[in-house]
């Protein structure tokens, strides 16, 4: 999926702004507090609260933009929101789908029914025996023909615009959240739904992107597949706090895991920060990971910790997204140009543009 469109009123400091997206790449520019995070944001919001790929999303989302508290969770900060919270807040974001994702949302027609009826009172995520006693009563099944009726409606439109809505409208008087396009949302929902943990269609990476020092525990399991998924949009964060843990688990896979990273490390060491390779990643003799670097004019050899801060920044986030962003999927970069030379910059954007845009789609 592509964003296609964005329309956002009385975000935070942006009173309003409409714009299209032509191409595969975008890039906001402008100074320093003018706004360019904030549009970010803007996309990210109404991803989080109508279309949450888990229970967290929404609530994580709110804290970090401090429009939420954990200690007040059923109580919205309309001024961490918007700079006039006396009008509403409203964001529009529209995804164009491909034939592809249009097949899957078919192919997922009956999961999605059942997560619209029960989103319709007030169960996004239900657990199985509250599926199955509401479905097996008499609201409960006129609720599912109602919500096929509005599937099947809902999906011959997508075939005809193949664009996906998601409309969000916060009005804090009447203190109200909704989104004008539950059957929309439900759609690409499903579509995240649809790939492995590992995976995602949408995913935010912040300004703030260090790998943490020293030696990070491991995790295996749905712990770390839940790790995984928070990681993407909610707690985006989170992708350099377990980077360690990613490429460990690479490690340990065997050869393929490693060549992967081989691979992405030399590409970006041929177009981007030319003069270094990868040496051999592995664990130490002290059981901690090592990933060394080597420079190729003094062949001298360090840890990858031993990089200055863009670099390694550059460096990581490029392995996030080719190993987590499916094809066809949606990246929010936050200053990707952090803490780099003029010179790699000059080269950055056509790097992104070829390296994922293009073969990434």
């Amino acid at each position: 999926m592509h964003l296609k469109h964005l329309f956002v009123k009385n975000f935070r400091t942006i009173d309003f702004i409409e714009t299209s997206f032509d191409s595969k790449v975008s890039v906001i520019i402008g100074p320093n507090a003018i706004g360019k995070t904030t549009l970010l944001e803007a996309i990210r919001l109404p991803k989080a609260i109508l279309a949450p790929r888990t229970a967290n999303e929404t609530n994580q989302i709110l804290l970090g933009l401090g429009a939420a508290s954990q200690y007040m969770p059923q109580q919205l900060f309309g001024d961490a929101l918007s700079n006039d919270p006396s009008k509403p807040l409203e964001i529009r974001t529209h995804y164009e789908v491909s034939d592809l994702e249009i097949a899957r949302i078919e192919q997922m027609a009956g999961q999605i029914v059942v997560d619209l009826t029960m989103r319709s009172v007030g169960l996004p995520f239900p657990s199985q025996d509250q599926i199955v006693a509401f479905l097996n009563s008499e609201p409960g099944r006129d609720a599912q023909l109602r919500s096929q009726d509005s599937f099947n409606a809902t999906l011959k439109e997508i075939k005809s615009t193949k664009v996906l809505k998601l409309h969000l409208k916060i009005d804090y008087l009447r203190s109200t959240i909704v989104g004008e396009h539950p059957v929309q949302e439900n759609m690409l929902i499903a579509l995240e739904k649809y790939l492995q943990p590992g995976l995602s269609l949408f995913s935010y990476f912040p300004a703030d992107r260090a790998l943490p020092v020293g030696e990070q525990p491991v995790q295996l399991g749905m712990a770390d597949a839940s790790n995984q998924i928070e990681s993407y949009n909610s707690q985006p964060q989170l992708k350099y706090n377990r980077l360690k843990n990613t490429i460990f688990n690479a490690v340990i896979s065997g050869s393929n895991g490693r060549a992967k990273i081989k691979d992405n490390f030399d590409l970006v060491f041929k177009r981007i920060l030319r003069g270094k390779e990868l040496g051999e990643i592995g664990i130490n003799q002290f059981g901690m990971l090592s990933i060394p670097i080597r420079d190729l004019e003094s062949g001298r050899q360090f840890q990858i910790d031993g990089l200055s801060s863009g670099e390694k920044g550059l460096l990581l986030t490029c392995l996030l997204i080719s190993q987590s962003v499916g094809d066809g999927g949606v990246v929010l970069l936050d200053e990707p140009e952090l803490h780099l030379n003029p010179a790699v910059c000059r080269d950055l954007l056509q790097f992104f543009a070829d390296e994922y845009a293009e073969k990434r789609n």
